[in-house]
């Protein structure tokens, strides 16, 4: 059984694209061969009502600056080797930050990192394409929209 942790900033609405597209495959994923675990750095009132599809953790994580970084650092690395997650997937900018740094210090094999909106100026400015490089020894994959 292959387990993979899909890590997000949060899902607010399952109607929205990505979280869309994330929850689909979640959902029609093969059971026999992949185990689910949807990991989000924030939570959101349809998190707390809505079908995910599989089991959802939060790390309650509020900012780079706060505690709540080293808190949900040490949430998602016992979370990884609880799990045994062999597969970390994270989506949007907090969650590719976060997600790739704590799978990487968690031990997890395989890390794949989203990049979107690549743009420079949108996402990309300076200090981020910083942030990129430096994340980029750790992400064994990347998937780009």
């Amino acid at each position: 059984m292959i387990n993979i942790a899909f890590v997000i900033n949060t899902i607010e609405s399952p109607y929205a694209g990505t979280e869309k597209q994330l929850l689909a495959t979640i959902r029609l994923l093969d059971r026999t061969r992949f185990c689910p675990h949807l990991v989000c750095l924030r939570s959101s009132d349809w998190l707390k009502t809505g079908d995910v599809g599989c089991g959802v953790s939060v790390l309650d994580f509020g900012s780079f600056l706060s505690l709540s970084f080293l808190r949900g650092r040490r949430r998602f690395v016992e979370f990884c080797r609880k799990h045994q997650i062999d597969i970390v997937q994270t989506f949007f900018r907090d969650s590719n930050h976060a997600g790739t740094w704590w799978a990487h210090k968690a031990g997890v094999d395989v890390i794949i990192a989203s990049r979107r909106n690549i743009g420079s100026g949108y996402w990309h400015n300076r200090h981020e394409i910083a942030i990129l490089k430096f994340l980029k020894r750790y992400t064994t994959h990347y998937i780009t929209n």
